[in-house]
């Protein structure tokens, strides 16, 4: 995960989903909400096609998923949750 931060700040890179493609193993979070709580789990799978911003994701023993492709990051990256928790780079410095 080290590739995904900034070396100045030490915060994480921006995720450019635009990237994704298929055949990409990626991550995303679902969420179950009741009464009482709201799960969260993240995913693991492998893109098996893409329209548009629509990203269909293959999970073991899961079936497949359509994500918005934003919602979406590489396997090995920070979640959309772990650059929430942490924050994400804003310094402009990473590529230096």
């Amino acid at each position: 995960m080290d590739a995904y931060r900034c070396k100045t700040c030490g915060k994480y890179l921006p995720i450019d989903p635009s990237t994704l493609g298929v055949g990409d193993a990626v991550t995303f979070t679902t969420s179950q909400q009741s009464t009482v709580q709201t799960r969260l789990t993240v995913k693991r799978g492998a893109v098996v096609s893409a329209v548009g911003d629509t990203l269909c994701v293959k999970v073991p023993r899961g079936g497949i998923y359509r994500v918005h492709r934003a919602d979406v990051t590489p396997e090995g990256a920070p979640t959309s949750l772990t650059r929430w928790m942490f924050g994400e780079c804003t310094c402009g410095r990473a590529t230096q």
